[in-house]
């Protein structure tokens, strides 16, 4: 299995992807304000889907428990998913892995 040989950071984001079937620039365009733990839900915002009209979609456990884990103590509009230099993955970020 794939998770099993994947280095942490890339394993959090494909299992997150697996668990919510987000698309690649909408997943690493998520940003904390769009998750509601409360609702347990991730808010597909219009300008980020690629039909561009928004969605919501239902956080299963194991995508909530990596969304807890990424978030830490970062509050308000800041990428779920980052490089390990801060700034959100993009097709410029060199791998995954960093």
């Amino acid at each position: 299995m794939v998770l099993g040989h994947a280095p942490p950071k890339a394993r959090d984001a494909i299992a997150f992807a697996i668990d919510t079937g987000l698309r690649k620039e909408e997943q690493f365009s998520l940003e904390l304000t769009d998750v509601d733990l409360v609702r347990n839900e991730i808010v597909v915002r219009d300008e980020i889907a690629k039909s561009r009209r928004g969605r919501r979609v239902p956080l299963l456990p194991r995508a909530r428990e990596i969304v807890e884990r990424l978030a830490g103590d970062r509050v308000g509009r800041v990428p779920l998913f980052v490089t390990g230099k801060g700034p959100r993955y993009s097709p410029e970020s060199p791998t995954l892995y960093e």
